[in-house]
């Protein structure tokens, strides 16, 4: 859970069960009509990636190409994320960073926001973003659209071309240092000479 105060920028986080963020509606609430803004992501390492600031047309792409979102929320008018679930079982930082990178560049989401840590916005409380303030003077719910919850049908294949790729920097990594050392070795011998 984090809580940012959208003036001072300000954040407080907290570490909460789902006990304890249902016993907190209410203090959130009042912390969201102070001007706060509430987000939220899962604990500790999980199989989710977060999709930020996707436009209709994208998320329709997203489906149709197998990565039909686990729960979809409309942040601010035609604005929305999308939570991605890629495994039932927790991924590392590096594969869920990398994840959520390409699933952002490939659908127009915000690459800024694209990362392993990303928190997302809380369905039910206000976005605090001025530039969102409507005519009347009041900020636009976050609401929750479709959250079935299932894993991408794309994944499993998804997953496999990253962890490819992460193989194959590790190969490449191994043998620039092997490259590096060979080098060292040869500066050295050749001083003694």
């Amino acid at each position: 859970m984090l809580i940012r105060e959208a003036k001072a920028e300000q954040l407080m986080s907290r570490s909460w069960s789902r006990a304890d963020l249902v016993q907190s509606a209410a203090w959130l609430k009042r912390m969201n009509a102070q001007g706060h803004d509430v987000y939220i992501r899962p604990a500790g390492e999980h199989g989710l990636v977060l999709v930020d600031d996707l436009k209709p047309q994208a998320l329709e792409l997203m489906k149709a190409a197998g990565f039909a979102p686990a729960a979809t929320l409309e942040t601010s008018p035609g604005h929305y994320q999308a939570w991605v679930k890629l495994a039932d079982q927790p991924l590392s930082a590096e594969v869920r960073r990398l994840a959520a990178q390409g699933l952002a560049q490939q659908y127009g989401g915000d690459l800024n926001s694209a990362d392993s840590h990303r928190y997302g916005r809380l369905a039910g409380f206000t976005n605090q973003k001025p530039q969102h303030t409507r005519g009347d003077g009041r900020q636009p719910y976050v609401l929750a659209h479709d959250c079935p919850g299932q894993l991408a049908a794309a994944a499993p294949a998804y997953l496999e071309r990253i962890e490819q790729a992460l193989d194959r920097a590790e190969v490449q990594a191994h043998r620039q240092e092997k490259q590096a050392q060979r080098g060292r070795d040869r500066d050295g011998l050749g001083r003694s000479h």
